[in-house]
This record gives structure tokens, sequence and C-alpha cells, in this order.
């Protein structure tokens, strides 16, 4: 006799595919071929790298929806090396893409949070960390060996804080 597996949890890839809507992938994939010509393979990796992981749409969601926005005037085919097709917006497609450019802001921020409770990380570290990022970059002049010195030693000293805490 067969176990009965109705309860099981549906494999990831299943999952994923809910994730995002084909209307919200298309609008996706319209922003990111905004200012440079990419192929399919290049626009998967970018969502992924987006969600950290979490969702990487599969090419046969990803080259039906090129080719509906192709269709639909939105996005240019062209021939790209190895006979690969490269993806670029149109003037149409980068004016639909500024006039819902809240709707694909928070697509963006669903699958940043998705890859951020997929990896355990919660979104208030990921937000300080990116703080911190900004701040270094802002404020690290190479040139200067004793600012850099300085900076070093509050990074460590807050590692120090941090690996003290209770736990």
């Amino acid at each position: 006799m067969r176990p009965h597996h109705s309860h099981r949890q549906p494999p990831p890839a299943s999952r994923a595919a809910r994730i995002l809507s084909r209307e919200e992938l298309r609008l996706l994939l319209l922003s990111l071929t905004d200012g440079k010509e990419r192929h399919g393979y290049e626009l998967i990796r970018q969502i992924k790298a987006i969600s950290r992981g979490a969702y990487v749409p599969s090419s046969g969601m990803v080259y039906p929806a090129l080719a509906d926005l192709a269709e639909a005037g939105l996005t240019i085919p062209s021939e790209g090396e190895g006979g690969r097709k490269l993806y670029a917006a149109t003037a149409a497609g980068n004016t639909e893409a500024e006039s819902r450019a809240a709707e694909i802001a928070a697509l963006r921020e669903r699958l940043t949070v998705l890859g951020e409770a997929e990896q355990g990380e919660p979104p208030s570290i990921r937000r300080a960390l990116a703080n911190l990022d900004m701040v270094l970059r802002d404020a690290l002049d190479p040139s200067d060996v004793t600012q850099t010195h300085k900076i070093v030693e509050l990074i460590d000293a807050a590692a120090r804080q941090i690996e003290r805490l209770e736990r």
C-alpha cells in the first residue's frame, strides 16, 4: 500500500512558481530591460540576485514573458553573441515601466523580503547592514590610513560587542 502524501509541502519549485503572477513577472522583466540589452538567462540571474536565490523563474516562464513584451511593443529583441536573443525596453516600454514604478518597487521589495526570510535574516538586520555599507562608502578615504584604522577598530569593537550578547 502506497503512503498518502497529501499532507506534504509542495516542492520549492511549485511554491516559487506562485511567487509572481505572469503579469508581475512581465512587469519585473520590463523594468530589468530598461537601459541595457539583456538575454533571458541574465534576467533570470538578476531576479535570483534580487531574491537572494529564493525565487528563480524558469526559462519556460521567462522566455514566453519576453516574447509577450516584444509582441506588445514594450521590448525589442535583437541577435546577440552565440545566437542569443537580447531584449531592450522600447520607448513605450520605458514609459510603461515609469508609469508603474511603484508596482515595480513593490515587486522588488517582495522578492527582497522573501530572500531575507529564506536566509533567516530579519529585514531590520539587512537594513542596518545596508546603512553601514552606505556610510562606509561615503566616509571611507582609502588614502587616509589613520581614518581607515579608526573605522576598522570601530567595526571590530562592534563585532566583539555583538559576540558578547546573551543568547
